[in-house]
């Protein structure tokens, strides 16, 4: 997670976390900066089930990118080495 702006702790005592997301972001796959139109913040549950990573500094969420597949969708971080990805 990055930047938690906000957190809530809610009745079956799971952590709720609001995310800043990425500054500046760009994918020449969509036609270089995206960020405008797609700030990528998000809700997190840190509930100790399921993910314990959410994916910065490694990818990022989509809400909206014309030629992309949908909100929430992940993907690899553009800057990373291919093998990274």
């Amino acid at each position: 997670m990055r930047n938690e702006v906000g957190l809530y702790v809610d009745a079956q005592d799971r952590l709720w976390g609001v995310e800043n997301g990425r500054d500046y972001l760009s994918d020449p796959d969509f036609g270089g900066d995206i960020h405008g139109d797609n700030p990528g913040e998000e809700i997190n549950v840190v509930d100790g089930n399921g993910a314990t990573s959410y994916g910065y500094p490694f990818c990022y969420s989509e809400f909206s990118i014309p030629g992309g597949k949908g909100p929430g969708t992940e993907w690899a971080d553009p800057s990373l080495e291919p093998a990274l990805r």
